[in-house]
C-alpha cells in the first residue's frame, strides 16, 4: 500500500488555542493540537520523523499530551481508544466551527 502524503492544516492546528482539553476538559493556555499516537497510527501517516495528518489531532492540555506521548500507561487498546475518542471530540468541534466541512457551500 502506497502512503499518501499527510494532510497539513494550519487552521486546524491553530484552532486549539482557547479550547478545553478534549480528554480531561482543562481549559488553559497549554492546549495544543496533539497528533494521534497509538495502535494503528502508521495507517494514518505516522512513520519515521512523520506525524499522522492534521485530521488526526486531539486538542490536549500539556498534562494529557504528556500522558499520551510518554506511553506512561503503555500502548494498550484502552489508551489508544482514549486518545481516539479525544480525536473524535476534536473533529466534532472542528466541524461545528466550520474549520472542516463536507466541501459544499
Amino acid at each position: 500500500m502506497q502512503r499518501k502524503p499527510p494532510i497539513r492544516s494550519q487552521n486546524i492546528r491553530d484552532a486549539a488555542s482557547g479550547e478545553p482539553c478534549a480528554h480531561c476538559g482543562r481549559k488553559d493556555d497549554t492546549v495544543v493540537a496533539a497528533h494521534y499516537q497509538g495502535i494503528g497510527s502508521a495507517r494514518l501517516g505516522k512513520g519515521r520523523g512523520q506525524k499522522p495528518g492534521d485530521l488526526f489531532v486531539a486538542f490536549l492540555c500539556s498534562r494529557c499530551h504528556d500522558y499520551f506521548d510518554s506511553y506512561a500507561a503503555g500502548n494498550d487498546p484502552e489508551r489508544a481508544i482514549d486518545f481516539a475518542l479525544a480525536v473524535f471530540e476534536t473533529q466534532d468541534r472542528l466541524w461545528r466551527a466550520g474549520i472542516i466541512t463536507d466541501g459544499r457551500k
